[in-house]
């Protein structure tokens, strides 16, 4: 049979009618998002946290996080040309310290730079694959790979960073 139209109201359905398990996989279950007003500045050639983080407790197990960070005024200040800089995605889970995400040699995205004062926009996404309901934080580390200039991360703070965490249902 059909229902009748206006049958079924939001207020007729129980609140925990319809949970993130009983949705199909891509389905968007949350969304955190921030807008990043910091900077960081680091002439360190390990890599060092940024402003550039996040935190969001997965409602399942099995769902994936998509995590991106766009906008910013990043690259070099000062020094001379011949400069790159390095980023990676870390993460913490529970407390437990962070760790890298990807291992790949040159990061999520790198800044190469023949000048000194040049700068461009950061535009990541990564897909993780987490497996846990416990709060996990992101933080965007970098590095100075080459070069003698600052690599600045929002260097003067004046510019618009956004970060956004996305929790997918994925089916086991």
């Amino acid at each position: 049979g059909t229902l009748a139209t206006n049958s079924v109201t939001a207020a007729k359905l129980k609140s925990d009618a319809i949970t993130g398990a009983d949705l199909p996989s891509g389905s968007i279950l949350q969304v955190v998002t921030a807008a990043i007003t910091g900077t960081t500045n680091s002439s360190s050639q390990t890599y060092v946290a940024s402003v550039m983080n996040i935190a969001i407790t997965p409602t399942l197990a099995t769902s994936r996080i998509l995590v991106m960070v766009t906008g910013g005024m990043n690259g070099f200040a000062g020094g001379s040309g011949g400069q790159e800089g390095r980023i990676k995605l870390y993460k913490d889970v529970a407390g437990g310290g962070y760790s890298v995400v990807e291992n790949s040699t040159r990061g999520l995205q790198s800044f190469y730079k023949t000048s000194p004062d040049d700068y461009d926009g950061v535009a990541i996404h990564y897909y993780d694959d987490p497996n846990t309901t416990s709060t996990i934080t992101y933080n965007f580390y970098i590095l100075r790979q080459s070069g003698n200039g600052t690599f600045s991360i929002n260097r003067d703070g004046n510019g618009r960073m956004n970060i956004t965490a996305f929790e997918i249902a994925h089916d086991s």
